[in-house]
């Protein structure tokens, strides 16, 4: 096979120079998402323990009140000192809120965690979202079951939480 000469027509020169200001563009993405990421883990720094309440809004898999206790159980295990603050408790500040939704058919899934904490806004306290990361959502055209999902995408949720919490201690 011989070789091919490098191309040095005004277009393969330009499409060369596209590609590399893709690749650039690309790492400086990667970049940006890294330091957002990095903004969102910090939020979590300072607090020494984690109230934890799920939200299910949804009838399929399984109940709230045993993802409830399932999540915190997890997230002990994994040294992240959560205790719960299930619906019907008054709400803890600051606390980690999971919201599990889904269709009524059970073929589109989404599970968000976020962190709400006081904090004082020209001399006034309000609630702020101070942490949203992790989470996921999308069709499951049916290759698993509801319930699979639903234990997968919690499951990647915790992980990038405790992921998060770790990083700030």
């Amino acid at each position: 096979m011989a070789l091919q000469p490098i191309p040095t027509t005004p277009s393969s020169i330009m499409g060369r120079s596209l590609l590399v200001a893709c690749a650039a563009l690309s790492v400086l993405g990667v970049a940006g998402e890294s330091a957002i990421a990095s903004r969102q883990a910090d939020a979590l720094r300072g607090f020494s323990q984690m109230p934890v309440r799920v939200m299910k809004l949804c009838h399929l898999g399984s109940r709230e009140e045993q993802l409830q206790a399932a999540v915190v159980q997890y997230l002990n295990r994994h040294d992240v000192p959560a205790v719960s603050n299930p619906r019907g408790q008054p709400v803890a500040t600051p606390r980690y809120v999971i919201a599990i939704e889904c269709t009524d058919d059970g073929g589109a899934i989404s599970v968000r965690g976020r962190v709400f904490h006081n904090v004082q806004l020209n001399g006034r306290t309000i609630e702020a979202d101070i942490y949203s990361r992790g989470g996921g959502y999308g069709s499951l055209g049916y290759r698993v079951s509801y319930s699979q999902a639903e234990r997968e995408l919690l499951t990647g949720l915790l992980d990038t939480f405790i992921r998060d919490w770790r990083s700030t201690r």
